[in-house]
């Protein structure tokens, strides 16, 4: 495991990390600036709240907010902002309309909205 954290910090090569919470804690410390996306904001690992408690001060931990509520997406941006929040649908078992209006629809700016949905991850892998 630590080879492959070491290659995938040299090469900056975010990686989406779905499992329990302790697991991801384990995996989290061994790093020193891996990009870790948790998708559903956790919410397949556990409770997203606890996800959120657990990694709220590690800058190199972002969320993705496939098939999590509104008013979970809103809390996270409210306690870790909206610079770690990156869109996901999780096709087929969420619907590109639904998870795009839930983030279309949440009282946070247009400028926000637009890091959600597309700056972020542009951010996150070098693409801006």
């Amino acid at each position: 495991m630590e080879e492959f954290i070491e290659s995938s910090e040299g090469i900056d090569l975010p990686i989406v990390f779905e499992e329990e919470l302790a697991f991801t804690e384990a995996f989290v410390r061994q790093t020193k600036n891996l990009k870790i996306i948790i998708p559903h904001l956790g919410m397949l690992g556990g409770n997203p709240m606890d996800f959120l408690r657990a990694f709220k001060g590690r800058e190199n931990v972002y969320f993705d907010t496939a098939l999590a509520g509104s008013d979970t997406v809103m809390k996270f941006i409210e306690r870790i902002g909206h610079e770690r929040i990156l869109f996901g649908s999780d096709i087929p078992f969420g619907t590109m309309r639904r998870e795009l209006e839930k983030i279309l629809s949440l009282t946070v700016g247009d400028d926000k909205k637009e890091c959600l949905l597309s700056k972020n991850l542009k951010r996150l892998t070098g693409l801006t």
